[in-house]
């Protein structure tokens, strides 16, 4: 058994490039080709020599958009000495005949200078998604790429979709807090003022695995009521959310307190440089004080004290959602278009028919 346990423990002490030493070759081009990653440290490790890495890259994210009924598979792509030059994570659904796969926060791209290697490398990522009439592929990066990415899926055939969901604010983190401070409206100022004040109200970032599934528990509750409350579409699946947040500390958990009993949750993520904000919910005993303004600035200060040097307050939506939107254009007023859905399908009809439902929702 002893030494059962250290061949797996030299297996994890291991780099990535040697654990994947008979990968299954899945689709080549020119040199290049795609290899399927089927082992979480291997995927983490090759994640964390990205800059541009971030939640929607993450095991834990395929693993969370698993449990909501996709089917998550990981890919990186080599070239002809077997160095990694891209990341990829799709994420595919079939329904009506139609297969959709979906891209997150990615391809991400290691020295790839020009749009043309990257051109070439998309596709051989089209030909392991064995791309045919029925095949729907949308990418979303979340600003997580270059120019010459842009540029690299424009050549291989894809096409931005934009609609009113394609826009965020952003607080700006780069000067420190006095300057976040700052970018506050009046009310937001007032209310974080008041609620660094109040003795009533604390706020912690929640740590340990046990405590953080236990929080994710407790906001499940909130998000319920809350999207009964304020009759918004719920979009976040909490129950399989649980599954990943305990085990992996750069999903931060801030929870606030009135009395000792919690009123507001907020969890973000926590990327090479930027913070994510993923979820919030909030009870009636946050209703009557600044508890949930106080969850956001101990966010603030965790990502300030980190280095980060932005926080997404991860979409708006007036028209929808109008009362969430309050509350982030009182965070701030920075707008940013997000990136498009860059879209690409073989077939016109189908291709038409996508793009017209998505640019009208």
């Amino acid at each position: 058994m002893a030494e059962i346990l250290g061949t797996l423990m030299l297996n994890r002490l291991r780099g990535a490039e040697d654990l994947l030493s008979e990968p299954a070759v899945e689709a080549e081009v020119d040199g290049y080709r795609a290899e399927r990653v089927l082992d979480e440290y291997v995927w983490e490790d090759l994640l964390a020599r990205h800059p541009l890495r971030s939640a929607y890259t993450s095991w834990g994210w395929g693993e969370y958009k698993r449990g909501s009924g996709w089917n998550v598979e990981r890919f990186r792509v080599v070239d002809a000495a077997g160095v990694t030059r891209a990341l990829y994570q799709t994420q595919t659904q079939k329904r009506c005949g139609i297969r959709r796969v979906l891209i997150q926060g990615g391809p991400l791209f290691f020295d790839c200078e020009t749009y043309s290697k990257i051109s070439k490398i998309v596709e051989v990522m089209l030909k392991q998604i064995d791309v045919r009439w029925n095949v729907v592929i949308g990418i979303n990066f979340y600003g997580f790429r270059t120019d010459e990415t842009v540029m690299g899926i424009l050549a291989s055939g894809f096409a931005p979709i934009l609609n009113r969901r394609n826009f965020t604010l952003v607080m700006d983190l780069s000067k420190g807090l006095d300057d976040v401070r700052a970018q506050l409206n009046q009310t937001a100022r007032r209310y974080v003022k008041l609620g660094l004040k109040n003795p009533k109200l604390s706020c912690d970032i929640v740590r340990g695995a046990r405590e953080r599934r236990a929080a994710i528990d407790r906001l499940a509750a909130m998000y319920d009521d809350l999207a009964t409350r304020k009759n918004f579409e719920k979009g976040f699946n909490t129950s399989a959310f649980r599954k990943i947040v305990g085990d992996d500390d750069r999903y931060v958990i801030a929870e606030a307190h009135v009395d000792g009993e919690v009123a507001s949750l907020y969890i973000a993520h926590q990327a090479a440089k930027r913070m994510i904000g993923l979820v919030a919910a909030s009870n009636e005993l946050a209703r009557a004080n600044e508890a949930s303004y106080l969850a956001i600035w101990t966010l603030f200060e965790y990502a300030c004290s980190e280095g980060l040097t932005s926080f997404d307050l991860s979409g708006i939506d007036p028209f929808g959602n109008y009362g969430t939107f309050q509350f982030k254009r009182r965070i701030s007023r920075k707008l940013e278009q997000s990136d498009p859905l860059w879209l690409y399908c073989k077939n016109p009809v189908l291709r038409n028919a996508v793009t017209l439902a998505l640019t009208r929702s």
